[in-house]
């Protein structure tokens, strides 16, 4: 009761900030501006470069799912303010410190932050596979019939992608709990999402060292390979798993641990 309680707080108080609204405003933006110009290229009859790495040659309604599933940086991006909102205020406001002076636990206020979060991050993952795939189908017509094997195909990259995303957003949660300060978490949060994966390109680019192993483990490039699942063994999807679960056993592990000893001023 204590975590729902604190979660529906936590909700409110997002949903009467400002900077939710304007978050929200440039989403929409975002993701209208992605469909016209998807639109304009599929009128004009031109593919787009994540067309061509897929083995796609039209736009239509039944590819957005996975185009827009390659896109998973912006995704991280726009809930990098999910997670400042939800977290890094209570400690920039001092709320935080009134909250545990009221014998609120602080595995319960943590639990509750994460499992907010988590559930945007599921709603975000949704609504960037379905409503793309709405209007594209309205706009340029489905391009197949919607049959068993698409829908398990895409069920599955949205589990795994999600699965993995929830991980990596976890380890973010879990910076904005040992950093605190807005700027300091946003600036982590971006160099976890950005660095790994810009070192892997560069080390294959230049062909210093063997990149398929270490690339098995970085989140977002793991991320990007789940739009080529169909070429996946059982194995590899196996392993994804327990990636994730990794991520996710150690990150939360580690986040309470380290909330629970740390000083709240």
């Amino acid at each position: 009761m204590m975590i729902m309680n604190l979660m529906k707080a936590d909700l409110q108080r997002m949903l009467r900030s400002k900077g939710f609204y304007i978050w929200l405003l440039i989403f929409t933006i975002y993701y209208a501006s992605q469909l016209i110009g998807m639109n304009t290229s599929a009128t004009s009859g031109e593919t787009l470069y994540t067309m061509d790495l897929l083995g796609l040659t039209q736009i239509n309604g039944s590819i957005m799912p996975q185009i827009f599933m390659s896109d998973i940086l912006t995704n991280l991006y726009f809930l990098a303010p999910v997670i400042l909102i939800t977290i890094n205020t209570d400690f920039s406001s001092g709320t935080i410190k009134n909250l545990l002076a009221s014998g609120i636990f602080r595995t319960s206020y943590y639990i509750a932050k994460l499992s907010l979060i988590f559930m945007v991050t599921i709603l975000i993952q949704t609504i960037n596979v379905v409503l793309p795939t709405i209007a594209m189908t309205v706009l340029q017509g489905f391009g197949t019939d919607i049959h068993g094997d698409w829908l398990w195909q895409i069920f599955q990259m949205f589990i795994l992608q999600t699965f993995i995303l929830i991980g990596v957003i976890s380890i973010g949660i879990t910076l904005s709990f040992t950093v605190k300060k807005t700027v300091g978490a946003l600036g982590s949060f971006i160099a976890l999402t950005t660095l790994p994966s810009l070192i892997i390109f560069f080390l294959g680019l230049f062909e210093i060292m063997d990149i398929s192993i270490i690339s098995r483990f970085e989140p977002i490039t793991l991320m990007n390979n789940i739009i080529h699942l169909t070429n996946w063994q059982s194995s590899e999807i196996f392993q994804t798993i327990i990636i994730g679960a990794i991520y996710l056993l150690v990150s939360i592990t580690l986040g309470i641990g380290l909330f629970e000893k740390a000083e709240i001023k």
